[in-house]
Protein backbone atom coordinates (compact mmCIF):
# COMPACT_ATOMS: atom_id res chain seq x y z
CA UNK A 1 0.00 0.00 0.00
CA UNK A 2 1.39 3.30 -1.02
CA UNK A 3 1.66 6.06 1.64
CA UNK A 4 -0.95 9.15 0.42
CA UNK A 5 1.18 12.04 -0.26
CA UNK A 6 1.75 15.21 1.74
CA UNK A 7 -0.89 17.14 -1.64
CA UNK A 8 -3.32 14.51 -0.37
CA UNK A 9 -3.52 15.23 3.15
CA UNK A 10 -3.70 19.03 3.37
CA UNK A 11 -6.98 20.47 2.20
CA UNK A 12 -8.23 24.13 1.60
CA UNK A 13 -11.73 25.80 2.02
CA UNK A 14 -12.04 29.36 0.34
CA UNK A 15 -15.00 30.41 3.24
CA UNK A 16 -15.05 34.03 4.43
CA UNK A 17 -18.00 32.69 6.09
CA UNK A 18 -16.73 30.09 8.65
CA UNK A 19 -20.40 29.39 9.61
CA UNK A 20 -21.40 28.64 6.54
CA UNK A 21 -22.56 24.53 6.56
CA UNK A 22 -19.72 23.89 3.92
CA UNK A 23 -17.14 24.86 5.78
CA UNK A 24 -18.35 23.61 9.40
CA UNK A 25 -17.90 20.18 7.35
CA UNK A 26 -14.73 20.27 6.05
CA UNK A 27 -13.06 21.66 9.43
CA UNK A 28 -15.10 19.07 11.84
CA UNK A 29 -12.73 16.56 9.87
CA UNK A 30 -9.21 17.88 9.97
CA UNK A 31 -6.95 18.03 12.81
CA UNK A 32 -5.36 22.10 12.62
CA UNK A 33 -7.74 24.40 10.57
CA UNK A 34 -5.13 27.78 9.86
CA UNK A 35 -8.07 30.66 9.33
CA UNK A 36 -6.00 33.40 7.06
CA UNK A 37 -7.50 37.22 7.97
CA UNK A 38 -7.65 39.36 5.17
CA UNK A 39 -8.07 42.56 7.59
CA UNK A 40 -4.78 41.35 8.81
CA UNK A 41 -3.44 41.35 5.43
CA UNK A 42 -4.45 44.65 4.60
CA UNK A 43 -2.81 46.18 7.56
CA UNK A 44 0.18 44.57 6.74
CA UNK A 45 0.74 42.19 8.61
CA UNK A 46 2.12 38.73 7.98
CA UNK A 47 1.26 36.55 8.06
CA UNK A 48 -1.73 37.37 8.19
CA UNK A 49 -3.25 34.61 10.48
CA UNK A 50 -6.07 35.04 12.48
CA UNK A 51 -4.79 33.20 15.42
CA UNK A 52 -8.26 33.17 17.78
CA UNK A 53 -9.69 31.56 14.73
CA UNK A 54 -7.42 29.21 14.17
CA UNK A 55 -7.39 25.56 16.14
CA UNK A 56 -5.69 22.62 16.50
CA UNK A 57 -7.09 19.54 17.77
CA UNK A 58 -3.49 18.55 18.34
CA UNK A 59 -2.80 21.27 20.67
CA UNK A 60 -3.25 19.28 24.45
CA UNK A 61 -1.25 19.17 27.40
CA UNK A 62 -0.80 15.37 26.39
CA UNK A 63 0.77 16.19 23.18
CA UNK A 64 2.73 19.31 23.87
CA UNK A 65 3.03 19.54 27.32
CA UNK A 66 1.48 21.63 30.29
CA UNK A 67 4.01 24.49 30.06
CA UNK A 68 3.65 24.89 26.13
CA UNK A 69 -0.35 24.80 26.51
CA UNK A 70 -0.67 26.79 29.34
CA UNK A 71 1.82 29.74 27.14
CA UNK A 72 -0.80 29.14 24.30
CA UNK A 73 -4.17 29.40 26.33
CA UNK A 74 -2.64 32.30 28.25
CA UNK A 75 -1.56 34.46 24.67
CA UNK A 76 -5.21 33.82 23.42
CA UNK A 77 -6.55 35.16 26.52
CA UNK A 78 -4.73 38.12 25.81
CA UNK A 79 -5.04 38.38 21.99
CA UNK A 80 -9.11 37.70 22.95
CA UNK A 81 -8.49 40.27 25.87
CA UNK A 82 -6.87 42.92 23.36
CA UNK A 83 -9.67 42.09 20.34
CA UNK A 84 -12.34 42.96 23.43
CA UNK A 85 -10.35 46.37 24.01
CA UNK A 86 -10.18 47.69 20.41
CA UNK A 87 -12.78 49.14 19.77
CA UNK A 88 -13.15 50.81 23.20
CA UNK A 89 -9.32 52.15 22.53
CA UNK A 90 -10.11 53.36 19.20
CA UNK A 91 -13.55 55.54 20.62
CA UNK A 92 -11.72 56.73 23.72
CA UNK A 93 -8.34 56.44 23.70
CA UNK A 94 -5.32 54.87 25.55
CA UNK A 95 -5.51 57.46 28.62
CA UNK A 96 -8.80 56.77 28.89
CA UNK A 97 -7.51 53.21 29.90
CA UNK A 98 -7.17 51.87 33.68
CA UNK A 99 -3.41 51.36 33.62
CA UNK A 100 -4.11 47.45 34.70
CA UNK A 101 -5.51 46.74 31.03
CA UNK A 102 -3.00 49.28 29.35
CA UNK A 103 -0.20 48.30 27.22
CA UNK A 104 2.55 46.12 29.24
CA UNK A 105 5.06 48.86 28.36
CA UNK A 106 3.18 51.80 29.26
CA UNK A 107 3.10 51.30 32.84
CA UNK A 108 0.99 53.35 35.66
CA UNK A 109 1.42 57.13 35.41
CA UNK A 110 4.57 57.85 37.01
CA UNK A 111 6.07 54.67 36.53
CA UNK A 112 9.75 54.96 35.08
CA UNK A 113 10.59 51.34 33.07
CA UNK A 114 14.60 52.39 33.79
Amino acid sequence: MQEPSLRSRLSTCRADDLTDPAAVHVFSHLSASIVLSRKRASEGLYPAIDLLQSSSKMATPGIVGDRHYNLAQEIRRTLAQYESLKDIVAMLGMEQLSWKIGTPLQGPAGWNAS
